[in-house]
């Protein structure tokens, strides 16, 4: 069963509050199917739709219309779905421990099924911050913020993780073993869906297994990049 389709699934956003007159499409009508072990690109420039694709992938916005679909049914929680993407540190004096263990307090107390884990040694260590508990936020680097950020993701125990410009502060070697970080990650059973203004963003040609573009809201191909 795949873990994300989308079938004809369209979004418009309603008149602004600030003077639209009408609404407007988003994304309009696009199918595609992400599975379990498998890691998509979506790519296209400002207003393409790609961070809207991204919302309604991860259940943060519901289709105007057509039929969203998460492992096989119509509730996104089946998925556990987690949407990751480039911000500021909202509490950069925090240690990455320390980060770490107040994104598991507040899944728990929105999911009764997540307990709170007391140790993140192992799940540091799988995403590359081993020896760096004690190091505040605001003293990582780009590519450790990454793995902060996905490692706060993994705590909800996800099948469908979405990640929204990965590689936008980084240079060419921390690119690649953020690719290293994505590919663990589908390795690891996860569908793995990535944003991004071009292949380079997303980590680069044939870093994907399958890449969609975005235009306007359309979507103008899907191509598999890598064999299946």
């Amino acid at each position: 069963t795949p873990v994300l389709e989308f079938h004809a699934v369209s979004r418009r956003w309603r008149p602004s509050a600030l003077g639209g007159s009408s609404d407007r499409p988003a994304l309009a009508p696009l199918s595609l199917v992400l599975h379990a072990g498998e890691l998509m690109a979506v790519i296209g420039g400002a207003g393409s739709g790609k961070s809207t694709l991204a919302m309604v992938a991860c259940g943060k916005l519901p289709p105007s219309a057509g039929l969203a679909r998460w492992c096989g049914g119509p509730d996104p929680a089946a998925a556990r779905p987690q949407l990751i993407g480039p911000r500021p540190w909202e509490y950069a004096f925090l240690t990455v421990r320390q980060a770490l263990a107040f994104h598991a307090d507040v899944l728990a107390l929105h999911d009764d099924a997540l307990a709170a884990p007391t140790r993140f040694v192992p799940l540091m260590r799988e995403v590359g911050l081993r020896g760096m508990s004690r190091v505040r936020l605001g003293a990582l680097g780009p590519l450790d913020q990454l793995r902060v950020t996905v490692a706060q993701a993994l705590l909800a125990k996800p099948r469908l993780v979405c990640i929204e410009e990965p590689f936008v502060f980084c240079g060419p070697a921390e690119r690649r073993e953020g690719v290293a970080l994505l590919h663990r990650l589908v390795g690891g059973g996860l569908a793995v869906l990535v944003t991004g203004r071009d292949a380079e963003a997303c980590g680069g040609q044939g870093t994907a297994d399958r890449v969609v573009m975005l235009r306007e809201g359309v979507m103008l191909n899907a191509e598999q990049t890598r064999p299946s």
